[in-house]
């Protein structure tokens, strides 16, 4: 499995390049006085080895409809600009796993979207926030944080469309193997990966 998320920043400014570096922010000058600087934030997420592990990991997995998200800043150690993630606010329509029920409100965070933070505007890079529509995702929570989060961010996420089920993940080679079931096919593999694996007590 991969490391914990990593940040990488670097200034899009008129000829301006900031050097990067893992786990830490640099801030660059604006190539003009009246422009701010965009500083990318680059995130190592720590992905499942298989659909079956994903499963395991995740402490929530419900198909849910997005309704709506908002973009928010989260702390970092001092003298680090913060991190940013997209809250998705959105109603369960069927619970396969954890202590949710259909019908219910439930927020979940992806590491994804782009801020104004007064002294920078910081984006997520390569990431952009899910879009609002109906999906299965697989949802877990860190010992520090009780906020519900994507396992191996998009790789936690099925849009599905039509009937058919899209993985939004680029990071899992199981994602992709499950672009175009149709969402019976998948609701019936994770059925089978459901009653394969160890009871909690």
């Amino acid at each position: 499995m991969m490391s914990e998320e990593a940040a990488v920043t670097r200034s899009h400014s008129n000829r301006w390049i900031c050097s990067a570096a893992i786990l830490s922010f640099f801030a660059c000058a604006a190539a003009m006085a009246d422009r701010k600087p965009i500083l990318e934030q680059e995130t190592l997420h720590s992905v499942p080895g298989s659909f079956s592990q994903m499963w395991q990991m995740a402490g929530v997995v419900a198909k849910v409809r997005i309704a709506n998200s908002e973009v928010r800043a989260l702390p970092s150690p001092a003298g680090a600009l913060p991190r940013i993630n997209t809250i998705h606010h959105a109603t369960v329509i069927r619970a396969f796993k954890g202590d949710v029920r259909s019908g219910a409100s439930i927020s979940f965070a992806q590491v994804a979207g782009q801020l104004d933070v007064g002294e920078a505007i910081i984006r997520v890079m390569d990431e952009e926030p899910l879009p609002k529509g109906d999906y299965i995702v697989f949802l877990q929570t860190s010992p520090k944080d009780t906020q519900l989060r994507l396992i191996g961010d998009v790789d936690g996420a099925y849009k599905v469309h039509d009937g058919y089920i899209e993985p939004q993940g680029r990071f899992t080679a199981f994602a992709q193997q499950h672009r175009g079931l149709s969402e019976r096919r998948f609701v019936d593999e994770i059925e089978a990966v459901a009653a394969k694996s160890p009871k909690v007590r």
